[in-house]
């Protein structure tokens, strides 16, 4: 190579024609870049006398036919020839567009007008037009063919599951309704033991602790005849509702900035997945009914989760999930009925909530029962009735009004407060003639 040239452009040239990208032949060279070589070659090949440095021109530099590379001779337009294209169809023609093999997507003709003292006035034309291969009618016939196949193959699998039966209950006795009741569990809360005095608190320990509720409480249902399970979710299921301020944290529904241990996104998962391992657990026993019930920490996220599980179950019949954006829901099973709700209004409305009951109860649910409780939380620790010092519930015309107790530690400001409890889950057996059979409670290893 000459010593007054800096590239090697005769190779350079037959690597263009070969299809090399610019960036690639920099990097060989070492050139600063692919555009600066491109530059520098264009400068050679004008210097030399070579018309173009594209591909189609090396080749011809190189000696290579196009016919070789199954390249098609270029069309030169005489000017003639291009003044007599002015539509669609002399463009087809001229270019003999074999219309069997190629389908024209859309195409454009412009025409404007040029002036010249020579010629006068002279129309001119642009007619583009965009062409893709046409798809011959076997190849979609095979195409759909084996789409139907792929389909018939989903639905034969889908066919195949099935869920095993639920249990049922033995013959004789009064069938039981086993509900289980894990209240406030708030997952995704941080606590401290050093704070708080009552163990620590955080994402994992609570999973471990929703499951092993669910573990005992399952198994102490066995030893009734149960005819279904009635599985509360909810009850500040999920310690916060939504990011907390500037994006930090977490807060309630209602914005009150919380001490949390996970993302938002990562407790939603872990309790989804917890939840629905805990429902299969659940369906081992006897049919399983899903009753969500939002808190004041996790209102959007219950719903959310109601339409998780709902769409999760919804081909399984032994598993029924109730949701609703509202406050208060009802149930009815046998000769009983029940009021779910959170609790915010225990302390100050707790003697209206069996008028409340009474007065939004479903009629064909009220009729059919002659034992009826509402059920709370909101409160984590199970509350004494004013007028009955050594009971846990209230009673007011003959509608009892029960405060569960809840599964979490006490967070920082809790403990603060003193409001402190003892933490439990609770299963709750009622007979199907009416009324309670059977309470359980579950607590945690770390506080017996």
């Amino acid at each position: 190579m000459p010593a007054h040239r800096k590239y090697d452009f005769e190779e350079i040239a037959r690597l263009r024609a070969q299809g090399v990208p610019w960036d690639q032949l920099a990097e060989q060279f070492n050139a600063p870049s692919g555009p600066s070589l491109q530059s520098t070659f264009s400068h050679w090949t004008k210097r030399v006398g070579i018309p173009s440095a594209e591909p189609a021109a090396l080749r011809k530099i190189q000696g290579i036919q196009d016919a070789d590379l199954g390249v098609s001779d270029p069309v030169i337009l005489t000017e003639d020839q291009v003044s007599r294209i002015t539509s669609l169809e002399d463009l087809v023609t001229f270019f003999r567009v074999d219309t069997d093999r190629w389908q024209i997507q859309g195409f454009r003709v412009n025409k404007w007008e040029q002036h010249s003292d020579k010629k006068g006035v002279t129309p001119l034309y642009q007619v583009r037009a965009n062409l893709i291969p046409k798809v011959s009618p076997d190849l979609v016939a095979d195409v759909r063919a084996d789409i139907a196949d792929m389909l018939s193959e989903v639905s034969a699998a889908q066919s195949q599951v099935v869920f095993p039966p639920a249990p049922r209950i033995p013959g004789g006795g009064d069938p039981v309704l086993a509900v289980l009741n894990i209240y406030d569990p708030h997952i995704g809360m941080r606590a401290w033991g050093e704070e708080t005095g009552q163990g620590n608190q955080d994402l994992q320990i609570a999973v471990a602790d929703y499951g092993a509720a669910v573990e005992e409480l399952l198994s102490i249902s066995r030893l009734y005849p149960v005819e279904e399970v009635l599985f509360v979710v909810g009850h500040d299921l999920f310690h916060f509702d939504q990011a907390g301020l500037n994006m930090v944290g977490g807060a309630t529904a209602r914005g009150t900035p919380q001490d949390v241990d996970t993302r938002q996104e990562k407790m939603f998962t872990t309790v989804r997945k917890l939840v629905i391992h805990s429902i299969d657990r659940a369906r081992t026993v006897a049919p399983v009914r899903v009753r969500c019930v939002p808190g004041n920490h996790d209102t959007q996220q219950v719903y959310r989760l109601g339409e998780v599980l709902f769409a999760w179950y919804r081909h399984d019949p032994d598993v029924l999930v109730e949701y609703s954006p509202r406050k208060r829901t009802f149930h009815g099973w046998g000769k009983n009925a029940w009021m779910f709700v959170h609790g915010e209004e225990y302390n100050r409305q707790r003697d209206n909530l069996p008028l409340i009951f009474a007065t939004e109860c479903p009629p064909d649910i009220w009729v059919n029962s002659t034992h009826r409780e509402v059920l709370t939380g909101h409160n984590h620790r199970a509350l004494q009735g004013r007028y009955h010092p050594t009971s846990e519930l209230d009673e007011h015309r003959s509608i009892r009004v029960r405060s569960l107790p809840g599964l979490t530690s006490p967070d920082g400001w809790h403990s603060e407060k003193a409001f402190l409890h003892t933490r439990a889950a609770t299963l709750i057996c009622y007979r199907k003639s009416g009324g309670v059979v059977g309470l359980h409670e579950f607590n945690p290893t770390s506080t017996r």
